[in-house]
């Protein structure tokens, strides 16, 4: 794989995003930006969505610096609003990078089920992460990836995490062997 990629894994909670993402990094050797993690790293004690940008534009700064560097990048975030995703790809092309979205999927019923094994270990950033309300104040606001697909000019990769099955939504010739890689890596850990 000769291009560079910035690989945003989005999906609400309890889909597998951060699973896939970790999995996914370390088969690859890529690095990996957390939106949790530049939340808390920059301090944010509670979820407010005052502050939500503040803690993107840690995430993106992150992962600037990674493609600065030459490197490939995985992005973990719900990025639920089609601003966001613009902010993150943006800036993709100025460090000759392809952009991937790779969105994980499962029935609402599943991912709240996911929800509630859950340790509340990031209680301090976000909504009790087995509280069922939390899946559904994010899909009340999570925007359609397929206009902002069609919009721009990236990949787009489903996950249907309950399934174990990969599905390539949008692609080119050069994006096979990258979709190759990440559905085999994908199958291979979560059977």
């Amino acid at each position: 794989m000769d291009l560079k990629y910035l690989v945003l894994v989005t999906g609400l909670p309890g889909t597998g995003k951060s699973a896939v993402s970790k999995v996914i990094a370390q088969e690859l050797g890529w690095d990996l930006h957390t939106i949790l993690d530049a939340r808390r790293d920059s301090g944010y004690s509670r979820y407010d969505p005052r502050t939500v940008l503040f803690g993107y534009q840690e995430l993106i700064s992150r992962m600037n610096h990674s493609m600065a560097r030459g490197r490939n990048v995985i992005i973990d975030a719900l990025a639920h609003a089609q601003v966001t995703r613009y902010l993150i790809f943006s800036w993709v092309e100025s460090y000759n990078h392809k952009g991937v979205i790779l969105e994980c999927q499962c029935p609402s019923e599943v991912s709240i089920s996911r929800m509630g094994g859950r340790a509340n270990k990031d209680v301090s950033l976000i909504d009790d992460p087995a509280d069922e309300g939390v899946y559904w104040k994010c899909a009340v606001k999570y925007q359609d990836l397929d206009r902002f697909v069609q919009r721009h000019d990236v990949y787009l990769f489903r996950y249907l995490s309950h399934q174990n099955v990969f599905v390539r939504v949008k692609s080119d010739p050069e994006g096979i062997p990258l979709a190759d890689r990440i559905e085999d890596i994908i199958t291979k850990h979560f059977k």
